[in-house]
């Protein structure tokens, strides 16, 4: 099947600049491990499916991809691009953080947590076993956030709209 000019030049960019970027943030990510004091995985955590990957794979084996579904990887850019963010300011986190939480604080918390959607909250201590393999975290505290989402955009998906509310 032809491939449009703009496709062609759009799928040359994506491999060529697009990426060795991916894979320059996943590695970022992985450096956590570096940390004294990281939270390794378990031979029991789940293997991450790199879904920007996996999208640019498909893009680089398949002529009939229309490259205007690669709407979504600009999102995931996004999204690694504030992970890459969190990790890299690592580096200013104070020594000896708090661990503990004043009930005006958590009261702050809830409450912003409820204006911006959020249906519960809850906090819980976070195995081993669910940190990826060959990834690592800092703090094993975690504050869990649940919002309800719209049931008739998750029957639509795969779709833009489901993408977008997710």
């Amino acid at each position: 099947m032809f491939m449009g000019v703009k496709n062609r030049l759009t799928k040359s960019i994506v491999m060529h600049f697009g990426v060795p970027r991916i894979k320059r943030m996943i590695a970022n990510q992985k450096s956590i491990l570096d940390i004294p004091g990281a939270l390794e995985s378990t031979d029991r955590s789940p293997t991450r499916f790199e879904i920007p990957l996996e999208a640019a794979k498909m893009i680089r084996e398949r002529d009939d991809f229309d490259m205007r579904h690669t709407f979504p990887m600009r999102r995931m850019f996004s999204i690694m691009k504030n992970i890459n963010l969190s990790v890299d300011s690592m580096a200013d986190n104070p020594p000896a953080p708090l661990d503990t939480i004043s009930a005006d604080q958590l009261e702050e918390l809830r409450n912003y947590t409820a204006s911006v959607g959020v249906g519960a909250m809850g906090f819980t201590k976070l195995p081993r076993d669910l940190i990826f393999r060959g990834f690592g975290v800092v703090f094993d505290n975690a504050i869990v956030l649940a919002m309800e989402m719209d049931g008739d955009l998750i029957r639509k998906a795969p779709s833009q709209e489901t993408m977008n509310m997710v």
